[in-house]
């Protein structure tokens, strides 16, 4: 069911209106095949290039995406277990200039 409006942040509203269905979970388990499949389709050349008008390289999208999924999987554990501690954000362009120090290969990230 698609979340009410005072459920989540104002930051998050462009991401979730870009959903059109009212049930997100089918499109996200048809998406854990697609997605995989378009990323193994890029050769760590093109990964490790950044392409412009961007700032990030594709790696680092995916190092985002890989790092968003662990942070969110977190405040949901949290949100599950009922704290109530307020959760912090974290600084995405911090997270991806680290990454670029322990870089792992373009398969591993995708796995």
């Amino acid at each position: 069911m698609r979340p009410a409006q005072n459920e989540y942040s104002d930051f998050f509203a462009g991401y979730i209106n870009l959903v059109p269905e009212n049930d997100v979970l089918p499109v996200l388990e048809q998406q854990l095949v697609e997605i995989p499949v378009i990323w193994r389709g890029i050769a760590e050349s093109e990964a490790t290039a950044i392409h412009l008008p961007y700032t990030w390289k594709i790696r680092q999208v995916l190092d985002h995406l890989v790092d968003g999924e662990r942070i969110f999987g977190y405040r949901l554990l949290r949100i599950a277990r009922g704290d109530t501690t307020p959760l912090p954000g974290f600084d995405e362009h911090f997270f991806a200039e680290a990454s670029e120090e322990r870089p792992a290969p373009l398969a591993d990230l995708i796995e």
